[in-house]
């Protein structure tokens, strides 16, 4: 089969890309990105594409990384393309702290590609959010799975890179390096070599220049082999979440605070889950419903769950002391009441008739970004048509659920909830702050609800680029404790409005919207 062929599979098989669709391919200029810039641009007539070109200097490779720009530039105008980039500075590279270089520079990489496709979605040049393309390959979902093992993962972690996630795409995922390099030698295509690549420096490039060609000499088609297995482990994985699911639902006895007392009064938020419900669990089954539960707390706590805290969580559940509670790591705790299990931001208070915690042994605060391998929330349970309430998805307030329209949505563990429906013309004047207009046709559905987490963005209306949502909250005077409630209505992963508090610019209401969709916040009858 023929290279492009292959991509254009990979693009259906995936639903990577709906004709018409604005995508920002980011190119370095190496040969992976080079030679999926040119696959997009000969699939661009049949697929209605509108090619963006994005390049950012990272500032860290002199007058390499010049050429690099200069390389990209001209073969961004050669193809008629428009070209979009920006440079790291050298102040803010001193300046970075508690990151490696590499993790650093991969978030501000992130951040300009996710500002591109900002500027050419709703409300720029397009109608519907842009994707952002890159140019991942079978070699490097290879590296990635065997790089995860050895460092240890769990099973989401193992399952490797994914072919799509929110507005990121990897066309050429199932393509080699070598069928890459194969493709640019037939087709001319000139490309430019990252000296970087060559070190050994990174435990990827010993992985590629040390370890692959032991392992081909076992499997001649190991990249094939690492990548089905990866596969396999994604699918096992998607079941598990489901099933995990839905034995939350069953353990979750109480997502209220204790005693009745809303979280603003200093009682903090807490889960209670059911004992018997916790011991009857498979250990695989267990560490999900708990990393479950504690997505569903706050977005705050630091998400690195590793292996010593949920085991911390397990001997507690497990353990003779009826009354007891633990520190798991840095702003989350455990207690248990007998046969009701808590699972708090806040420290527990008077039980076993003293107050604080005891720390789980051999666990320290967490710090940092949740590891390749961190375990992901439970995915909810799809909801019913024209509703979703507390009955349809009670996997907590981490959990997103889709938004018909019309219809109404909400997120167990908030006291609101948000109810779509369609207008042929908005009001003349805005109204209340509970309610937001958007040209339906301007979003690219289904729409989703969920609650605010950490690193969350959006562009608000009357605004250029994006804002933190954390920014926004402080500006807003918004408590704490209420911005971890916050609903958030979302297009297609992109954030149109933070209920009751700002709209974001997209889909804007104008003399020629032909529909008018009206969210509206409501309290919960």
């Amino acid at each position: 089969m023929k290279t492009t062929d292959k991509v254009r599979r990979s693009i259906r098989d995936n639903s990577l890309l709906k004709r018409g669709d604005t995508v920002c391919v980011a190119v370095s200029g190496g040969v992976d990105s080079t030679v999926l810039l040119h696959l997009l641009y000969a699939l661009r007539g049949e697929l209605e594409l509108q090619l963006v070109v994005c390049h950012l200097n990272h500032n860290l490779r002199g007058a390499e990384a010049a050429r690099d720009r200069s390389f990209v530039k001209r073969l961004a105008r050669r193809l008629g393309l428009v070209f979009e980039s920006a440079k790291l500075l050298k102040k803010d590279i001193r300046a970075r702290s508690g990151e490696s270089l590499q993790e650093w520079a991969r978030g501000r990489r992130l951040e300009f590609l996710n500002s591109c496709a900002d500027k050419y979605g709703p409300s720029g040049t397009a109608s519907r959010p842009a994707r952002i393309a890159l140019g991942h390959n079978m070699d490097d979902q290879c590296e990635t799975v065997l790089m995860r093992l050895i460092k240890g993962a769990s099973l989401r972690g193992l399952g490797g890179i994914a072919w799509k996630r929110e507005r990121f795409i990897r066309p050429v995922l199932g393509l080699t390096r070598a069928e890459i390099e194969a493709f640019a030698a037939a087709g001319g295509i000139e490309f430019v070599e990252d000296s970087s690549n060559k070190t050994d420096k990174y435990l990827r490039n010993r992985i590629r220049h040390e370890l692959m060609p032991v392992l081909e000499g076992y499997n001649p088609r190991v990249r094939e082999a690492v990548e089905r297995s990866a596969r396999l482990l994604r699918e096992d994985e998607d079941c598990l979440a489901g099933l995990a699911a839905a034995e939350f639902k069953k353990a979750l006895v109480s997502p209220k605070p204790r005693s009745g007392k809303k979280p603003s009064q200093g009682t903090g938020r807490e889960l209670v889950l059911d004992r018997a419900a916790l011991l009857a669990l498979e250990p695989s089954l267990f560490r999900r419903v708990f990393t479950a539960a504690v997505y569903s707390l706050s977005t705050e706590v630091e998400p690195s769950l590793y292996l010593p805290r949920i085991e911390a969580f397990r001997g507690l559940v497990k353990g003779r002391a009826p009354n007891t509670s633990l520190k798991l790591c840095q702003g989350l705790f455990a207690g248990r009441a007998y046969d009701k299990i808590t699972v708090s931001v806040d420290a527990p208070r008077h039980i076993n008739g003293r107050k604080g915690v005891t720390p789980a042994r051999g666990v320290t605060p967490a710090g940092g970004m949740a590891p390749a391998g961190a375990l992901p929330p439970a995915k909810g349970v799809t909801p019913p048509k024209g509703e979703n309430l507390s009955g349809a998805s009670e996997a907590g307030l981490n959990e997103e659920v889709v938004l018909p329209v019309p219809g109404k949505a909400a997120v167990n563990g908030v006291d609101a909830v948000v109810t779509a429906k369609t207008l042929k013309r908005a009001p003349a004047k805005p109204g209340a702050e509970n309610v937001a207009y958007f040209d339906l046709d301007g979003l690219d559905g289904p729409l989703t609800l969920r609650t605010f987490r950490a690193g969350d963005r959006m562009r608000p209306v009357g605004m250029a680029g994006q804002k933190k949502l954390k920014d926004i909250f402080i500006n807003g005077k918004v408590p704490a404790r209420q911005r971890r409630e916050t609903l958030l209505v979302l297009s297609r992963g992109v954030i149109i409005w933070a209920c009751g508090l700002r709209r974001s610019g997209l889909a804007p209401v104008t003399g020629a919207t032909k529909k008018v969709l009206k969210l509206t916040l409501k309290p919960r009858p």
